[in-house]
């Protein structure tokens, strides 16, 4: 269970892509998924935010999604004040080297204020899909994408108290 600790919101400008690939990938490429990815990017809020999927230094061979938000999201990206998004990220697997595409992984926003941590959901979706910051997978959306607001607020359950 995460402690409930209020975060100071800052505007995200940056999504984690994580390698957990027991295989290595070319740098190139690797380059080459983030900028086309940047490419693509929209920002939710209609302004000309430039969104960044930046590679996490580290070796994080054989990670699940869980244990990437668990032991290196959680405290890295939500306690410490940054820019990255902390409810979504993007993992490059062993099966990216079959499909070229990249996993995108929801963070339920309920974890961050005390919550069990859950993974809402994956999607797997080609680089120039793949970042618009941060992840919502409600209403059909399937990418990350950035909106100015407050920290999250669960109006539902806060209406049904």
């Amino acid at each position: 269970m995460t402690t409930a600790t209020p975060r100071p919101f800052i505007t995200p400008t940056k999504v984690a892509l994580f390698i957990t690939s027991s295989r290595p990938f070319p740098d190139e490429w690797v380059q080459s998924q983030c900028e086309i990815a940047e490419r693509s990017a929209i920002s939710g809020d209609g302004l000309d935010l430039e969104l960044h999927l930046e590679v996490i230094k580290g070796n994080f061979e054989g990670w699940t999604p869980f244990r990437l938000a668990r032991d290196y999201v959680y405290p890295r990206l939500f306690e410490e004040q940054t820019t990255f998004a902390f409810v979504s990220f993007v993992v490059l697997d062993d099966k990216s080297h079959e499909d070229k595409q990249l996993m995108i992984v929801g963070v339920h926003p309920d974890s961050f204020k005390g919550a069990p941590l859950e993974i809402e959901a994956t999607s797997r979706m080609e680089a120039d899909y793949a970042i618009d910051l941060p992840l919502t997978f409600h209403y059909g959306h399937q990418a990350i994408t950035s909106y100015p607001c407050d920290p999250y607020d669960n109006e539902a359950e806060r209406n049904a108290a």
